[in-house]
């Protein structure tokens, strides 16, 4: 019969970000995008601004005891210089009702959104721009304190979207138009260099003016070759440098990714926030030339499990990534997203048991675990996906924004209350 134990003090908690919960977030890129596209509109999304009480409360009675959420830039910063005190007094009482109800509150400052006048003046396009994000940091550091702080989420994830992807936002507007996107691994590196500094750079900010422990969330996922072919091995190898290699080395090392857009920035990590969610396997491809994936392919394993997305439901990925993280960096690892889109929440309960105990294998072989904070807390606007994939441990109804946990939720109490896993959870929930 299965039992796992966490360590005392260990967190269980879960994630949101700012636009795809609050709803109207009109002064950021994604809301114009979405009035300019024939994507869905988020528009009042589940409602989180006006509903946070409602649903901390659900949190606390749910026994979960942390709560990773975004601080939205364009609603504190609207306009340049111009800070919002009413947003910033909302933002203090989320974090209060966070803490009245012994959750603890876990702030990311930079959730895939910027105000549109960041934009602009041409976003992450330009080094010098960073200026205008350490303003908001510093502001945030001076008006809160946290135990932990994460600065920026999936910076790769970002650049590569929104310099390639036709579905997500360019990186800048020119007057109050979209460019052409360039789509070069040029641009690529140009804006993930510039994120990278940005987050070492509110590492020093948040430490001079707050207290707490500082780091990033990047996400880490496995990328493996479909075959032994040296060009299917070669692809996959250049998929984990574009993604993981250089990023893990360049935080290890205190270099920028790409020499020529950055400076040495020395030791920036407390402890390593991980975003994990998928494997893929890399095939090469001779006729494949859009960035970053020039000469290759990658996907999920041919006869894998998938989710609704389609991505590959791969466990033992997670503990491969935290072995690899904890000899590279050797610092403390907090997952701060790991989850699964889905209507089966079947599926879903599966996905966090098997997780789970990945996790758990790898603290036993000496990985240092502080943390599980599961995507998402609720049902969400999921970008240029809209709101059809179910990532949520509770269900949003989007005819009245109800509220309604799922046995995943449920399941899930179970385990932070016992603070582990056991075989009555199992036979209950997994069958």
């Amino acid at each position: 019969m299965t039992k796992i134990k966490f360590p005392e003090n260990f967190l269980w908690g879960t994630s949101t970000a700012a636009h795809q919960v609050e709803g109207n977030n009109k002064n950021n890129q994604w809301w114009k995008w979405e009035q300019e596209t024939d994507l869905e509109e988020s528009g009042i999304a589940c409602d989180h601004y006006n509903r946070y009480e409602d649903d901390i409360d659900l949190m606390a009675d749910l026994g979960y005891n942390a709560y990773r959420f975004s601080i939205e830039w364009s609603r504190v910063e609207p306009k340049e210089g111009e800070f919002n005190e009413k947003e910033i007094d909302h933002y203090r009482r989320v974090v209060e009702h966070s803490r009245e109800n012994g959750i603890k509150p876990i702030p990311m400052l930079w959730h895939w959104t910027n105000p549109l006048w960041f934009m602009r003046e041409g976003g992450w396009k330009k080094r010098e721009n960073i200026d205008y994000f350490m303003e908001f940091v510093r502001k945030i550091a001076e008006e809160f304190e946290f135990d932990y702080w994460l600065t920026i989420d999936e910076p790769i994830v970002y650049a590569n979207e929104s310099c390639v992807s036709d579905k997500y936002p360019p990186i800048h507007l020119t007057e109050n138009n979209w460019p052409k996107k360039e789509k070069t691994l040029t641009a690529l590196f140009k804006v993930a260099s510039n994120l990278l500094e940005a987050h070492a750079r509110s590492y020093e900010t948040i430490h001079d003016n707050s207290s707490g422990e500082v780091s990033m969330s990047k996400a880490v996922n496995i990328f493996e070759p479909a075959s032994n072919s040296p060009l299917d091995e070669w692809s996959a190898k250049i998929r984990d440098y574009l993604e993981n290699d250089a990023w893990l080395k360049s935080l290890k090392k205190g270099k920028p990714i790409a020499p020529l857009y950055g400076e040495e920035f020395g030791s920036v990590l407390d402890f390593f926030g991980l975003n994990y969610f998928f494997g893929e396997e890399c095939r090469f491809d001779k006729n494949s030339t859009t960035p970053p994936y020039y000469f290759f392919k990658a996907g999920p394993r041919e006869g894998c499990e998938k989710s609704d997305l389609g991505w590959w439901i791969y466990p033992k990925g997670l503990y491969k990534v935290l072995k690899r993280i904890h000899s590279t960096l050797d610092l403390p690892i907090m997952i701060t997203s790991n989850g699964i889109g889905t209507e089966r929440d079947l599926q879903r309960r599966r996905f966090i048991i098997n997780h789970l105990k990945q996790m758990k294998r790898s603290m036993d072989g000496g990985v240092d675990l502080t943390g599980y904070m599961h995507w998402s807390f609720m049902d969400n606007f999921e970008w240029a996906q809209g709101f059809e994939p179910r990532f949520g441990l509770v269900e949003v109804d989007y005819s009245n924004l109800e509220r309604i946990p799922r046995e995943s939720a449920h399941m899930y109490e179970k385990i932070a209350r016992k603070n582990g896993i056991n075989g009555e959870i199992e036979e209950k929930y997994l069958v």
